[in-house]
Protein backbone atom coordinates (compact mmCIF):
# COMPACT_ATOMS: atom_id res chain seq x y z
CA UNK A 1 0.00 0.00 0.00
CA UNK A 2 1.36 3.42 -0.94
CA UNK A 3 1.86 5.96 1.83
CA UNK A 4 -0.77 8.31 0.40
CA UNK A 5 -3.24 5.42 0.24
CA UNK A 6 -2.78 4.62 3.93
CA UNK A 7 -3.03 8.30 4.88
CA UNK A 8 -6.28 8.62 2.93
CA UNK A 9 -7.71 5.46 4.48
CA UNK A 10 -6.77 6.76 7.93
CA UNK A 11 -8.56 10.06 7.21
CA UNK A 12 -11.61 8.20 5.87
CA UNK A 13 -11.80 6.04 8.99
CA UNK A 14 -11.28 8.96 11.37
CA UNK A 15 -13.96 11.00 9.60
CA UNK A 16 -16.50 8.19 9.74
CA UNK A 17 -15.77 7.54 13.41
CA UNK A 18 -16.09 11.22 14.31
CA UNK A 19 -19.34 11.49 12.35
CA UNK A 20 -20.75 8.51 14.21
CA UNK A 21 -19.25 8.87 17.70
CA UNK A 22 -17.58 12.26 18.12
CA UNK A 23 -13.95 13.22 18.66
CA UNK A 24 -13.55 11.84 22.16
CA UNK A 25 -14.77 8.36 21.18
CA UNK A 26 -12.55 8.16 18.07
CA UNK A 27 -9.27 6.41 18.84
CA UNK A 28 -6.12 5.38 17.03
CA UNK A 29 -6.87 1.80 18.15
CA UNK A 30 -10.23 1.87 16.32
CA UNK A 31 -8.62 3.32 13.21
CA UNK A 32 -5.80 0.79 13.37
CA UNK A 33 -8.27 -2.09 13.48
CA UNK A 34 -10.50 -0.67 10.76
CA UNK A 35 -7.74 0.29 8.34
CA UNK A 36 -5.46 -2.64 9.07
CA UNK A 37 -2.35 -0.64 9.91
CA UNK A 38 -0.44 -0.38 13.15
CA UNK A 39 -0.74 2.64 15.44
CA UNK A 40 2.85 3.65 14.53
CA UNK A 41 1.71 4.08 10.92
CA UNK A 42 -1.09 6.37 12.02
CA UNK A 43 1.34 8.37 14.17
CA UNK A 44 3.71 8.59 11.21
CA UNK A 45 1.04 10.38 9.19
CA UNK A 46 -0.66 12.24 12.06
CA UNK A 47 1.58 12.60 15.09
CA UNK A 48 -1.26 13.54 17.42
CA UNK A 49 -5.01 13.16 17.56
CA UNK A 50 -5.23 16.94 17.18
CA UNK A 51 -3.24 16.75 13.92
CA UNK A 52 -5.55 14.02 12.66
CA UNK A 53 -8.71 15.95 13.54
CA UNK A 54 -7.28 19.08 11.87
CA UNK A 55 -6.57 17.14 8.67
CA UNK A 56 -10.02 15.53 8.65
CA UNK A 57 -11.75 18.87 9.25
CA UNK A 58 -9.78 20.69 6.54
CA UNK A 59 -10.39 17.94 3.99
CA UNK A 60 -14.13 17.93 4.79
CA UNK A 61 -14.25 21.72 4.44
CA UNK A 62 -12.62 21.59 0.99
CA UNK A 63 -14.88 18.80 -0.28
CA UNK A 64 -17.95 20.65 1.01
CA UNK A 65 -16.77 23.93 -0.53
CA UNK A 66 -16.46 22.18 -3.91
CA UNK A 67 -19.92 20.65 -3.51
CA UNK A 68 -21.43 24.08 -2.87
CA UNK A 69 -19.69 25.43 -5.95
CA UNK A 70 -21.14 22.60 -8.02
CA UNK A 71 -24.61 23.34 -6.67
CA UNK A 72 -24.30 27.00 -7.65
CA UNK A 73 -23.07 26.08 -11.14
CA UNK A 74 -25.60 23.32 -11.74
CA UNK A 75 -28.84 25.29 -11.78
CA UNK A 76 -30.34 28.76 -11.73
CA UNK A 77 -33.41 27.51 -9.91
CA UNK A 78 -33.41 28.46 -6.22
CA UNK A 79 -35.63 25.48 -5.45
CA UNK A 80 -33.25 23.06 -7.18
CA UNK A 81 -30.22 24.60 -5.50
CA UNK A 82 -31.86 24.38 -2.09
CA UNK A 83 -32.91 20.78 -2.72
CA UNK A 84 -29.35 19.92 -3.76
CA UNK A 85 -28.05 21.64 -0.64
CA UNK A 86 -30.45 19.66 1.58
CA UNK A 87 -29.31 16.46 -0.17
CA UNK A 88 -25.81 17.06 1.20
CA UNK A 89 -27.26 16.53 4.67
CA UNK A 90 -29.52 13.70 3.57
CA UNK A 91 -26.61 11.87 1.91
CA UNK A 92 -24.50 12.20 5.04
CA UNK A 93 -27.24 10.64 7.12
CA UNK A 94 -27.97 7.93 4.55
CA UNK A 95 -24.36 6.79 4.91
CA UNK A 96 -24.64 4.81 8.18
CA UNK A 97 -26.60 7.59 9.91
CA UNK A 98 -23.54 9.84 9.83
CA UNK A 99 -23.86 13.32 11.20
CA UNK A 100 -22.28 16.34 9.53
CA UNK A 101 -18.60 16.19 10.47
CA UNK A 102 -18.42 19.86 11.41
CA UNK A 103 -21.64 19.56 13.41
CA UNK A 104 -20.05 16.77 15.44
CA UNK A 105 -16.85 18.77 15.80
CA UNK A 106 -18.86 21.77 16.99
CA UNK A 107 -20.38 19.58 19.71
CA UNK A 108 -16.82 18.70 20.80
CA UNK A 109 -15.38 22.21 20.32
CA UNK A 110 -13.74 22.24 23.77
CA UNK A 111 -11.64 19.24 22.73
CA UNK A 112 -10.39 20.78 19.48
CA UNK A 113 -7.18 22.57 18.65
CA UNK A 114 -7.47 26.21 17.65
CA UNK A 115 -6.88 25.24 14.02
CA UNK A 116 -9.68 22.65 14.00
CA UNK A 117 -12.03 25.06 15.81
CA UNK A 118 -11.25 27.70 13.18
CA UNK A 119 -12.14 25.23 10.43
CA UNK A 120 -15.47 24.54 12.12
CA UNK A 121 -16.16 28.29 12.28
CA UNK A 122 -15.19 28.69 8.61
CA UNK A 123 -17.55 25.82 7.74
CA UNK A 124 -20.48 27.63 9.36
CA UNK A 125 -19.56 30.85 7.57
CA UNK A 126 -19.25 28.98 4.26
CA UNK A 127 -22.78 27.61 4.62
CA UNK A 128 -24.35 30.88 5.71
CA UNK A 129 -22.57 32.78 2.90
CA UNK A 130 -23.70 30.21 0.32
CA UNK A 131 -27.31 30.34 1.51
CA UNK A 132 -27.24 34.15 1.73
CA UNK A 133 -26.12 34.35 -1.91
CA UNK A 134 -28.82 31.88 -2.93
CA UNK A 135 -31.52 33.84 -1.10
CA UNK A 136 -30.27 37.21 -2.39
CA UNK A 137 -30.10 36.14 -6.02
CA UNK A 138 -33.51 34.58 -6.04
CA UNK A 139 -35.56 36.85 -3.81
CA UNK A 140 -38.42 38.51 -5.65
CA UNK A 141 -37.77 42.24 -5.94
CA UNK A 142 -41.12 42.97 -4.34
CA UNK A 143 -39.96 41.05 -1.30
CA UNK A 144 -36.68 42.90 -1.01
CA UNK A 145 -35.07 41.86 2.21
CA UNK A 146 -32.50 43.62 4.33
CA UNK A 147 -29.04 41.98 4.26
CA UNK A 148 -29.28 41.25 7.98
CA UNK A 149 -32.58 39.43 7.41
CA UNK A 150 -31.07 37.42 4.57
CA UNK A 151 -28.18 36.34 6.79
CA UNK A 152 -30.59 35.48 9.60
CA UNK A 153 -32.67 33.37 7.22
CA UNK A 154 -29.52 31.68 5.89
CA UNK A 155 -28.45 30.88 9.47
CA UNK A 156 -31.92 29.52 10.20
CA UNK A 157 -31.79 27.19 7.19
CA UNK A 158 -28.29 25.93 8.01
CA UNK A 159 -29.07 25.34 11.68
CA UNK A 160 -32.40 23.70 10.78
CA UNK A 161 -30.68 21.13 8.58
CA UNK A 162 -27.93 20.49 11.15
CA UNK A 163 -30.65 20.06 13.78
CA UNK A 164 -32.67 17.81 11.48
CA UNK A 165 -29.70 15.42 11.39
CA UNK A 166 -29.84 15.19 15.17
CA UNK A 167 -33.61 14.74 15.13
CA UNK A 168 -33.37 12.02 12.47
CA UNK A 169 -30.80 10.13 14.49
CA UNK A 170 -32.60 10.58 17.81
CA UNK A 171 -36.01 9.61 16.45
CA UNK A 172 -34.60 6.99 14.08
CA UNK A 173 -36.67 8.62 11.36
CA UNK A 174 -34.66 9.64 8.28
CA UNK A 175 -37.77 11.28 6.85
CA UNK A 176 -37.23 14.16 9.30
CA UNK A 177 -34.66 15.57 6.85
CA UNK A 178 -37.19 15.46 4.00
CA UNK A 179 -39.86 17.18 6.08
CA UNK A 180 -37.50 19.90 7.26
CA UNK A 181 -36.28 20.48 3.70
CA UNK A 182 -39.84 20.82 2.42
CA UNK A 183 -40.71 23.23 5.24
CA UNK A 184 -37.69 25.36 4.35
CA UNK A 185 -38.81 25.50 0.72
CA UNK A 186 -42.28 26.60 1.87
CA UNK A 187 -40.74 29.23 4.12
CA UNK A 188 -38.82 30.73 1.22
CA UNK A 189 -42.00 30.65 -0.87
Amino acid sequence: MRTSDSATRILDSAQRLIQQRGVKAMSYADISTEVGVGKPTIHHHYATKANLVEAVAERYFKVYEQALGQIEASSDSPEEQLRAYARLFQNSYADDQNMCLCGMLAADIALLSEQAADTVARFSELNVDFLSRLISRHRDQSKATEPSHIEALASLIFSSLEGALLMARGSRDPQVLDRVSENILRLLG
